[in-house]
């Protein structure tokens, strides 16, 4: 991870690329996307030493085994980082840029440089020792007795339902009385936003509380995005060009924060109107769309064990799992707009993005231990037990990363600064939703549609009236140009074997 961070530091850098809230957002999706690439491919090296292979065995089946997994999962986001760089506008740019480098420097530590250490450690006498590859221990105690997921599918679908209607009821709530089913923040608002570079570092609260005390007879909303380690502002205000009062209001706020930070050099100042506003929001909405059918098309080529038709269920309810998460994200804040007054603006669709490219990645590796264990089924195993078996030999990882990212966004929630608490609380939900998604939701999908399909069936035994009473002898088959001579002479050539054979038994016997 140290590797990772200073790879991609350093290719930001060299385009002299600067991390603004949304960048850093993305930086926490690569992070734990590198934690995850590294959790998977050392569960699967736990699994085959468990099964007795030599360590620099085990190593390469492992990283063989993980790689599918990890190159799928990737090549969604790197997907969704195209579309949205390609639709969408300002910071979400910066979010897809970040993310898109960090997922490709990612994929190449976790392949290269963990296999090289982990190969490093062969010839190594002190390594050779179990205890610590983990060996013994998991999060899941196993015994005899297997948690059944998939067969209580019903419940978790309950739950979720259950957890989604308060949010459409207050979405609904929220139409009627804003206009819109969430409360809009000044982003998606029209405004004016001025870009100015100071000598000193500053900070939001500072520019907040000037800008508020400037035109103190006028309710000002504001919105500040810090770049060039604080030295350079871009401050978004709900002041449109043509109201009363706007040359004035804008006069006072270059003037307070000339007075209070100091003479801002490079000031440029842009308008945005309601067209312009709602055209950023249909980009944004278009992005996600298109990047979800892309998705779907991809993993259905991956996923298509039976063709591409048969694949389609695998993209398909990885974007109804997807959903789901968004469905939780959205009714959160329409019952916190309903109730607290909380708005959403940029910082919220970089959360909603993140999320989903944290679902869809977790939703894969489950699917692809599925697709493996497809190839390997066992002898009379229906695809539900299947099913189960997969999300099981695949939870240890997916609590593993999920406690991974929790903690860290949790951190930043602690310790953080209260200006961007909405954009930790929605990332927090939005990352504990993505797992839940993923292990209950997503694969039990998955058998229900093979079930509707006629492939999931579960495998029939014969009743006792179908079996037979007698099995045939095995004769061996007569030319078909024989005579009724020959035929005869055979069978009774295989009479008379047979009877030597029990003869044979029974002097053995006695």
């Amino acid at each position: 991870l140290f590797i990772n961070m200073l790879l991609i530091i350093g290719v930001l850098a060299a385009f002299k690329g600067t991390l603004t809230l949304p960048g850093i957002a993305g930086l926490i999706l690569t992070i734990g996307m590198a934690v995850d690439a590294n959790i998977l491919i050392f569960e699967r090296l736990k699994e085959e030493l468990n099964s007795g292979k030599t360590l620099r065995a085990a190593i390469d089946a492992g990283f063989n085994r993980a790689f599918p997994a990890i190159f799928d999962s990737n090549a969604c986001t790197l997907i969704t980082c195209a579309v949205l760089y390609s639709f969408a506008t300002g910071m979400v740019q910066s979010f897809a840029l970040v993310l898109a480098i960090g997922v490709l420097i990612s994929l190449f530590t976790a392949i290269t440089v963990t296999r090289t250490f982990l190969h490093l450690l062969v010839n190594q006498q002190w390594a050779q020792k179990p205890s610590l590859f983990g060996l013994g221990t998991s999060w899941i105690h196993r015994t005899s007795k297997q948690l059944n997921i998939v067969g209580r599918r019903n419940w978790f679908f309950a739950l979720s339902l259950l957890i989604i209607i308060p949010g459409v009821i207050f979405y609904s709530l929220n139409v009627s009385r804003f206009g819109s089913g969430l409360k809009p923040g000044i982003e998606f608002k029209p405004g004016t936003t001025i870009q100015m570079t100071f000598d000193r570092r500053t900070s939001v609260t500072e520019i907040v509380e000037t800008v508020s005390s400037a035109v103190p007879n006028k309710k000002i909303e504001t919105s500040v995005q810090l770049s060039d380690r604080g030295k350079t502002a871009f401050v978004r205000t709900n002041l449109v060009p043509g109201e009363a009062g706007y040359d004035e209001a804008m006069n006072r706020i270059k003037n307070a924060l000339a007075s209070r930070i100091g003479e801002p050099r490079n000031v440029q100042t842009s308008s945005v109107g309601p067209i312009i506003s709602k055209e950023i929001t249909r980009k944004a909405i278009m992005a996600v769309i298109i990047s979800a059918i892309l998705i779907v098309i991809y993993l259905s080529f991956r996923f298509a064990v039976g063709g591409f038709v048969n694949g389609l269920k695998y993209g398909t309810c990885t974007i109804i799992a997807t959903l789901h998460d968004v469905f939780v994200i959205t009714g959160l804040f329409a019952i916190l707009g309903y109730f607290l007054g909380w708005e959403i603006d940029t910082l919220f669709v970089t959360a909603v993005l993140t999320m989903i490219g944290f679902s869809t990645h977790d939703t894969i590796v489950v699917f692809d231990r599925i697709r493996e264990n497809l190839k390997h089924r066992i002898k009379g195993e229906d695809y539900e037990a299947l099913a189960n078996r997969s999300i099981l030999q695949t939870l240890t990882r997916s609590i593993n990363t999920s406690l991974t990212v929790v903690l860290t966004v949790a951190a930043l929630l602690a310790f953080g600064g209260s200006i961007i608490r909405h954009f930790y609380i929605a990332l927090l939900v939005g990352i504990i939703s993505g797992t839940y998604s993923s292990i209950f939701n997503a694969t039990p999908l998955l058998v229900v549609w093979e079930n509707l399909s006629g492939g999931g069936r579960r495998v029939r035994s014969r009743t006792v009236e179908e079996k037979p009473m007698v099995m045939a002898k095995e004769l061996k088959p007569v030319a078909d140009d024989a005579t009724e001579e020959d035929a005869a002479s055979a069978e009774s050539k295989t009479t008379a074997g047979t009877k030597t054979k029990s003869v044979k038994r029974r002097k053995r016997r006695y």
